[in-house]
């Protein structure tokens, strides 16, 4: 199963908060975790592997201010949880869920913890689906995907960044995802640069994503590509990764805010 919650908070203050604040909020998640359950902690939090969750930054009206952004009480705020595991899904489920957890603190601001959203009539943001339905909706027939990219989204070549939504860059981090997730229906060694072009783009526009240390460089906008194979089960295939980056991200820095991307069908909803 693939998960997607939206965590609803709100403010009893003004607060403000410095421009990393995906790097506090991964911060805060752990943290608020580690304070139910420390097992489940250390497993989100193991190195040298693969998180099996993203997180995005808060979300919400914000008043851009030198050195930070300010928060106001009267306006609601959310970030996403997406998790990639069913027994991890109900074990961070349950710490959120916990009667001790009533507010989880970002920086040095306390949000209350307002709803735990888990189905569309909640949030249109939040979701579970399984792998196989995922699998399923993957439409052979359709040649175009339009993804759309929400937040900024690089990958990491070498030394340096790519910051623009190559193929081969974008559909091969979907793959490495659908590696981990969906064995069973993972093909290595694709050519994604020739099995598909981009056709077009809209609000195709560089941006920096503030890190504690730092800054990166990323790209946001929607990308229409056109799938370049007659192959309809390739088609399906490459119409499925598209579907996997709603709970996956793409490219670096997913648990903190980064890659935050969707597919989006005609009519422009996911």
């Amino acid at each position: 199963m693939l998960y997607s919650l939206v965590i609803k908070l709100g403010l009893q203050s003004p607060v403000i908060l410095p421009p990393y604040q995906g790097v506090m909020v991964y911060s805060a998640f752990l943290a608020m975790i580690q304070s139910i359950s420390p097992d489940l902690a250390d497993q989100l939090h193991a190195p040298n592997s693969p998180k099996p969750f993203t997180l995005t930054q808060i979300i919400g009206p914000m008043q851009a201010i030198k050195g930070g952004v300010e928060l106001a009480s009267e306006h609601d705020y959310y970030f996403r949880l997406t998790v990639l595991n069913r027994q991890q899904f109900a074990d961070v489920l349950a710490v959120l869920l916990d009667r001790k957890v009533t507010n989880i603190r970002i920086g040095e601001a306390d949000f209350l913890i307002n709803e735990v959203c888990v189905t569309p009539d909640q949030h249109p943001y939040a979701r579970f689906e399984s792998k196989a339905d995922l699998w399923t909706r993957a439409d052979a027939s359709q040649s175009d995907i339009i993804l759309k990219f929400l937040s900024p989204t690089t990958f990491r070549t070498g030394k340096s960044n790519l910051i623009f939504p190559l193929p081969g860059a974008v559909f091969g981090s979907l793959n490495r995802k659908m590696a981990l997730i969906m064995q069973e229906r993972y093909k290595s060694d694709l050519p994604f640069d020739k099995l598909l072009r981009v056709a077009r783009y809209d609000s195709l526009q560089t941006r920096i994503f503030e890190l504690k240390r730092g800054k990166q460089i990323g790209f946001t906008g929607t990308v229409y590509y056109q799938c370049l194979t007659q192959d309809r089960a390739l088609t399906k295939y490459l119409q499925a990764l598209a579907s996997l980056a709603f709970y996956t991200g793409i490219g670096a820095k997913t648990t903190l805010g980064m890659g935050q991307a969707m597919l989006l069908n005609l009519i422009g909803e996911t």
